[in-house]
């Protein structure tokens, strides 16, 4: 067997007796105090059963095959690895000697050292001594810091670093070492100004961290923010009534300004879907949504239909688009064209009339020819009252 790079030497009743400084290192411990006495088996997230009857049977001195299983590492990662064992032969009680490698990636075949998995780490491993000197740092920290750590190993942070004393990270790494237990907290990294998220494991021999780099997921984060807000902005203050829907017709959300053209609460519009709101006699629906399932987008007129019953003319634009899960989702924005078909209407009427005027110079044929037009523009019935001297006459 190769020379292995993590070891444990554990008493007849599994404790740790003594452990190589590479196993001191994986379990981010400051030093072999902080492992003397803890159950070997206490360091595996899984299989500690059948672990602890292998250990059992090893100590009885059985030969026994390597076994594999996960050892738990600060943090939450889980690491593949393989133990084999020997029995210490002696006059006193029994005692063994395991050896830790970690499995590779691509199978079962090769191993290699086990301190490499700290080096594959993206997030940074420090660890201090009582006196804030460094004791370990993974691949990770020197790409952070900038530094190899053998130009920081022995060295106070504090000294190395002046800009650190006084700031925020001071303050908390100072708490998280007096703490009974694991931390969490967020700083803004003196040493490089971007923003790190830190889980800190204080032992009596010292404290332990783990540096994540979050300034670009934060930074991602808040532009997402801001382009929520901007668009949200945008939904809600629209003078255009705007849908977010399913191409099947459900309706998912409303902004205040279809609330008012639909005389609907977004609760009602939902409710009622895209039948409930477009006027099923109008034949056009068809066609629009035939065009809008053929190229992913469709632009016409429609009517659409009142909380009263009542219909009114709508320039309808639609498009199709992938949400970030799920079905596909459509935009739909609308405008009432009312206004519009009214402006269009007495501009019609003011050029008829215009042509009505300019066809005779006779008065009562001419008057007849704008009553023709006023009874089906403006009204059922026309009777028009003339004043001839002292006499009314009504003029039908």
């Amino acid at each position: 067997m190769r020379d292995p790079c993590a070891v444990a030497l554990i008493d007849q009743r599994g404790r740790v007796r003594d452990a190589s400084p590479e196993l001191i290192r994986l379990l981010a411990r400051s030093s072999v105090h902080d492992l003397i006495g803890e159950a070997f088996t206490g360091f595996m997230r899984k299989e500690r059963e059948s672990l602890a009857a292998w250990c059992d049977a090893l100590l009885a001195g059985d030969d026994r095959e390597p076994i594999e299983c996960h050892i738990a590492l600060p943090g939450g990662l889980d690491v593949p690895v393989r133990l084999t064992g020997s029995r210490i032969a002696g006059e006193g009680e029994p005692e063994a000697l395991l050896y830790v490698t970690a499995l590779t990636p691509a199978g079962r075949g090769g191993d290699e050292p086990l301190p490499v998995v700290l080096d594959r780490l993206h997030d940074a491993v420090i660890a201090y001594d009582r006196d804030w000197r460094y004791l370990y740092l993974n691949r990770s920290a020197e790409k952070y810091i900038g530094l190899p750590r053998e130009a920081l190993l022995g060295k106070v942070m504090w000294e190395a670093f002046p800009a650190t004393l006084g700031s925020v990270a001071e303050t908390h790494l100072r708490r998280a070492a007096a703490s009974d237990g694991p931390s969490e907290f967020e700083i803004l990294g003196p040493v490089t100004g971007r923003t790190l998220v830190v889980r800190a494991y204080p032992s009596e021999a010292g404290l332990v961290c783990y540096y994540r780099d979050v300034t670009d997921e934060r930074e991602a984060v808040a532009a997402l923010r801001a382009s929520e807000e901007k668009y949200r902005s945008i939904f809600e203050n629209s003078l255009a009534g705007m849908l977010l829907t399913r191409e099947s017709g459900e309706i998912l959300a409303a902004n205040p300004a279809a609330c008012q053209m639909l005389g609907r609460a977004e609760e009602e519009i939902c409710a009622e879907g895209r039948g409930g709101l477009v006027d099923p006699s109008d034949p056009r629906v068809a066609d629009y949504l035939a065009e809008r399932a053929r190229s992913g987008r469709a632009r016409g007129e429609l009517r659409l239909r009142r909380k009263d019953g009542s219909t009114f003319p709508a320039e309808v634009s639609s498009a199709v688009f992938a949400g970030s899960a799920g079905p596909r989702l459509t935009s739909l924005s609308f405008v009432d064209l009312s206004e519009r078909e009214r402006g269009e209407r007495a501009l019609a009427f003011l050029a008829e009339a215009g042509r009505a005027l300019s066809t005779s110079l006779d008065f009562e044929a001419t008057l007849q020819a704008l009553t023709g037009l006023v009874v089906p523009a403006l009204a059922d019935f026309c009777a028009v009252d003339l004043l001839e001297g002292t006499q009314m006459r009504r003029w039908r």
